[in-house]
């Protein structure tokens, strides 16, 4: 992100624990609002009030909102990526991991997590206590707005670890990652894919209440929600 910053190209490498490689760019963290997913920004729409950003990344979201006049609360565990947020013009950003949430209760009105965030804890069960601590410091009424994807087993190249996951009694979307930078290689990681019917029971033991499903055809099998809180 900082070399995309200063004008290099921002190259990098997903890598699965299988072997399977994804090259990408972080050039998509730096999209203008008319550039992000339809979804992302028909979810957005319900933004409000006081709001936490998790995983703000180059700080895309706290920077749109903040211009719409919202107070917005930017995390992520990454300094770098704080400091590009910041150089940016992110005003507050704040280091914090989305397992460990250190806000009083009541504290935000909408609660953003988008470009796969949702599954940044881990498993089912990280997400469902990440879920419970969001729902704490959310007030009654908030909002979380999220996109995750369906775990992709008509896909080729994820088939098969999709059916492995599930033969060793893990959630069908949970993949183990490390970024490749450079030829640096960056620590593994969980992320977890969520399938709408694992979302609705997610939501459901945790105090939230799936509004809206958000998809566009082009993205399948990539959507957003929004939930309530009670």
């Amino acid at each position: 992100m900082l070399e995309y910053l200063r004008g290099g190209h921002g190259r990098f490498t997903f890598v699965r624990d299988d072997g399977f490689r994804d090259p990408s760019n972080v050039k998509t963290l730096f999209a203008p609002y008319a550039r992000w997913p339809s979804e992302e920004r028909r979810a957005l729409r319900y933004a409000r009030g006081r709001v936490l950003d998790v995983g703000c990344g180059a700080g895309r979201v706290a920077l749109y909102l903040q211009r719409r006049g919202l107070s917005v609360t930017a995390i992520d565990v990454s300094p770098e990526a704080l400091e590009c947020a910041r150089l940016r013009g992110v005003r507050d950003a704040q280091m914090m991991d989305a397992r460990h949430l250190s806000f009083a209760k009541g504290s935000f009105d909408t609660i953003v997590m988008f470009g796969n965030n949702l599954g940044v804890c881990g498993d089912l069960a990280a997400t469902r206590r990440f879920l419970r601590s969001a729902h704490a410091i959310a007030r009654r009424g908030g909002r979380l707005l999220a996109s995750t994807g369906v775990p992709a087993v008509w896909a080729k190249d994820h088939a098969a670890y999709v059916k492995k996951n599930v033969r060793r009694g893990l959630p069908p979307g949970l993949v183990r990652l490390r970024v490749v930078y450079k030829g640096t290689r960056g620590t593994w990681f969980p992320l977890l894919f969520v399938g709408t019917d694992d979302l609705l029971r997610l939501c459901e033991a945790t105090g939230w209440t799936v509004e809206e499903v958000l998809t566009e055809p082009r993205r399948l099998p990539y959507y957003a929600f929004v939930a309530a809180r009670a």
